[in-house]
């Protein structure tokens, strides 16, 4: 379960990417394009910097 979301999280990632250099090139919409592209950036630091902060209380 945990690799299905990892490739899940990839994956969208790779799209905004994607979706932001096809803004660029394709469209001339550069805002957008840029926009995406720093919102993907923000989504990989996010997931690297993912933490589990819950207490395990195990019984």
């Amino acid at each position: 379960m945990k690799m299905l979301l990892g490739l899940v999280m990839l994956l969208l990632t790779a799209t905004l990417f994607v979706m932001g250099i096809m803004n660029i090139v394709m469209f001339g919409n550069v805002l957008l394009g840029l926009l995406s592209i720093v919102a993907g950036i923000i989504m990989v630091y996010i997931i690297k910097n993912a933490k589990d902060e819950r207490e395990c209380f195990g019984r």
